[in-house]
């Protein structure tokens, strides 16, 4: 239903991807124990259910090659998750990933950092592989 109305071009098309990713993790929550994953890992009463980055972009990987598989990305290609080391309170972390075709820009689909269900960061992977967490505010304009 997110894509009842086609993204018309490349920003779009990763703003609705973000909102997807928000739809599937909160129905495989539902199937899976995970409805309540907070961001990141830090410490959680009940650890059971919580993903850490390497879970959450091999989920946001998959969503995006399913939705690709049904035709529903048209401006960017899927590539394969992409792991940084910072150091930082969030650590060395993983994301999935996608290219814009006209552009061959790449953009990091980050859902780590945001509780299950909402959607997911979409920002320049160069971006993300600086450094850039949600403490540094809102990322560039996507």
């Amino acid at each position: 239903a997110v894509f009842d109305l086609p993204p018309a071009e490349a920003l779009a098309e990763r703003q609705t991807v973000a909102r997807a990713i928000a739809v599937l993790e909160r129905f495989t929550g539902e199937q899976t124990g995970t409805s309540d994953d907070a961001p990141g890992m830090g410490v959680h009463l009940d650890p059971d259910g919580q993903l850490d980055c390497i879970d959450e972009s091999t989920n946001s990987t998959s969503y995006l090659r399913m939705m690709a598989a049904d035709g529903l990305i048209k401006y960017h290609d899927i590539g394969f998750p992409a792991h940084r080391f910072v150091l930082s309170a969030w650590g060395p972390s993983n994301t999935a990933t996608m290219r814009e075709n006209a552009t061959s820009k790449r953009y990091a689909v980050e859902s780590y950092f945001r509780e299950n269900g909402e959607p997911a960061y979409v920002l320049p992977l160069d971006v993300w592989i600086e450094g850039w967490t949600p403490e540094d505010g809102d990322p560039p304009e996507t």
